[in-house]
């Protein structure tokens, strides 16, 4: 469903990783769309060779990047793999789609 709307309807409460904030989450998602916007390649490889070193550089576990980031892109807490869902949706929609969940925060 989430790959052929362009609004995605969820909670904003759904973006809070588990033991994060609103701050802190606010943070992961421009820091996640830094690390994007650059980017040469935008497949599965290039998206996790660059997201998932940036986890601990923000103090923080791969799993609550990664689902900050899943329910800022598929408006889903559980969805197929998240490299390969980002790739498929593409790197202008996934940048929308971050910039829309900073938006709900």
């Amino acid at each position: 469903k989430f790959f052929f709307v362009d609004e995605l309807g969820y909670e904003p409460s759904m973006l809070i990783g588990k033991n994060m904030d609103g701050k802190s989450t606010v943070g992961a998602l421009k820091a996640a769309q830094q690390k994007l916007k650059p980017l040469k390649a935008f497949d599965a490889d290039s998206l996790e060779a660059v997201l998932r070193p940036l986890a601990p550089e923000l103090g923080l576990k791969t799993g609550q990047l990664f689902s900050v980031l899943r329910v800022a892109v598929t408006g889903q807490t559980a969805a197929p793999p998240l490299f390969e869902t980002m790739a498929v949706l593409g790197r202008e929609r996934c940048l929308r789609r971050i910039e829309a969940a900073l938006s709900k925060l």
